[in-house]
């Protein structure tokens, strides 16, 4: 835990959180007045309730994530692509394909690029993102099209021996 004085003169304190996130409180006024002692309490107590807070919702999304069954549909070539997220843990989205196919496919966002593109599986409140609804869709529309292309890819391995 780290205090500094903020371009406005206001006491803040800055420190790591649980899950490696920087994080900053201002102190409040009535705290700083009371001395160096109020002020450290004040902000151990809000360190705690923050880590505390967070390791609940870690907990909720890590529940949740295991196994969402969150519906997903787009619309492809004339036909209605309808399945679910099965799985957002760990930085894996996970889409399983019911109709018109079976099927399922996963995409890593647990990598620097999508970090860097801000592009993450939940927004804050434990919802799933807009990119991740998206990808879901382009799951769906890649394992269509993986089973309309079976027929095709099944003659290319006989032909090369077993191999593709």
């Amino acid at each position: 835990m780290k205090f500094d004085v903020d371009y406005q003169g206001r006491m803040r304190m800055e420190f790591t959180d649980n899950n490696g996130n920087r994080c900053d409180f201002i102190i409040p006024d009535k705290i700083v007045e009371k001395g160096d002692e109020a002020v450290r309490k004040y902000a151990e107590s809000e360190q705690k309730k923050h880590n505390a807070s967070n390791a609940r919702r870690k907990k909720n999304l890590k529940k949740w994530g295991t196994n969402p069954n969150f519906p997903v549909e787009v619309g492809y070539g004339g036909v209605l692509l309808k399945g679910k997220i099965v799985s957002a843990l760990d930085g894996l989205l996970t889409v399983r394909c019911e109709e018109p196919c079976q099927g399922e496919e996963y995409t890593n966002f647990h990598c620097f690029g999508s970090a860097m593109a801000g592009h993450y599986i939940f927004e804050s409140d434990g919802t799933f993102s807009e990119h991740a609804v998206n990808a879901a869709k382009r799951l769906l529309i890649s394992i269509y099209k993986d089973a309309q292309n079976k027929p095709l890819h099944d003659m290319a391995t006989r032909l090369n021996g077993g191999q593709l």
